[in-house]
């Protein structure tokens, strides 16, 4: 279409937001006017050119905001430009002749420079696009996003020591795996790989401290659950224990956009879950004496108010085993955090502290810094 050049454009920018004029003479030519069709009967995101579109770029360019009226190029296949407007799309002659085809924009925009002069050689506000009118649409593809049998990977982490070492071992194995980092809140979390996974009913997380070991996973026919969170076993790389806890978990969409702010003291657990026995990861998450307090911490006070056997036995060996670096602040966390359960057994308030980072960083500090 366009001289080295692909370009992403949304469905909603050409029928709400930007206007398309071109010369009478321009219009049979097809090679900008055939974009501009299939633009508009796409569903999301069509592109053109011969630039393969990654899933990295595709994450990068839908997570800005207003992202859906944009419309970007890739020049010599590097990196995606935002393209803004008004753009004038003009023919070369030769070296001293240039024409201008047509332009495009936003309505407000191209209202506001037409006013400001009819030539559009004059605008103020233009980029110039030479395109050569004798070159055909190479490819026109419809970006959709995630369909219902692709479930999406998510890697997310908010400041865990191991965090790029797990997710360079998992990119290894899952290249098409995407990271999510920095978000505070387990429900911003959530939320947010719901925004990613687009259509997607399902989505994988892997948190930070997990170190996968049995790829199989992601082929697990998880679209036969649909009315539950999908949990696999992790291996407790400081007390052996295996089961959901800090394991790979496969979230409902529609149950995540349902669970309340007042989640409780385990968001996954607010919703139904199922429970897959496969080991998948080892969990390495006692890499600084905060971490593994922290987490043996939070992990002990959910078992104690969980009154199962299970909880019971896991319990047991949290606050009686632990092995390998910072073992003894992983078994201060587990022996506090169930005297704290104890002891604040009927304050919802007071058990629902444990879930806010914050908190657990001031606590710390004050019994132990």
């Amino acid at each position: 279409m366009l001289n080295n050049e692909s370009w992403l454009a949304h469905s909603d920018l050409f029928k709400k937001y930007w206007v398309v004029e071109t010369k009478p003479w321009v219009r049979s030519l097809g090679w900008f006017t055939d974009y501009m069709e299939t633009v508009k009967d796409a569903d999301g995101w069509a592109q053109a050119g011969e630039k393969e579109l990654s899933v990295l770029d595709y994450v990068q360019i839908v997570d800005q905001p207003l992202a859906e009226k944009k419309l970007y190029r890739c020049t010599n296949g590097v990196t995606w430009e935002h393209i803004s407007g008004p753009v004038l799309f003009v023919v070369r002659k030769d070296d001293e002749q240039v024409f201008i085809a047509g332009w495009a924009g936003e309505r407000k925009i191209i209202e506001k420079m037409k006013k400001e002069n009819d030539d559009p050689w004059q605008w103020s506000e233009k980029m110039i696009v030479e395109v050569n009118p004798s070159s055909a649409v190479q490819t026109v593809s419809v970006a959709k996003r995630a369909k219902a049998k692709t479930v999406p990977v998510f890697f997310v982490s908010n400041g865990e020591s191991n965090a790029a070492e797990n997710w360079k071992h998992l990119t290894k194995l899952y290249p098409r795996a995407i990271r999510v980092d920095g978000i505070d809140g387990r429900r911003k979390m959530f939320h947010r790989c719901v925004d990613l996974a687009g259509d997607a009913k399902q989505f994988f997380v892997v948190t930070g401290k997990n170190y996968i070991t049995d790829l199989t996973v992601f082929d697990y026919p998880v679209e036969t659950v649909t009315d539950a969170h999908i949990i696999f076993h992790a291996k407790n790389m400081s007390n052996r224990l295996e089961y959901g806890h800090m394991g790979i978990v496969c979230y409902n969409s529609n149950l995540v956009l349902n669970t309340p702010v007042n989640f409780g003291l385990d968001f996954t657990q607010f919703s139904k879950t199922v429970t897959i026995p496969m080991t998948v990861s080892e969990a390495h998450f006692a890499t600084t004496p905060f971490e593994a307090w922290r987490t043996a911490f939070r992990e002990a006070v959910k078992l104690s108010t969980m009154h199962t056997a299970d909880a019971h036995l896991w319990l047991q060996r949290w606050t009686a085993f632990a092995e390998g670096p910072n073992s003894d602040w992983v078994l201060k966390g587990a022996e506090e955090g169930m005297e704290y359960a104890e002891q604040h057994a009927k304050d919802v308030v007071e058990l629902q502290n444990t879930v806010d980072w914050n908190w657990l960083q001031e606590r710390f500090e004050k019994m132990h810094g």
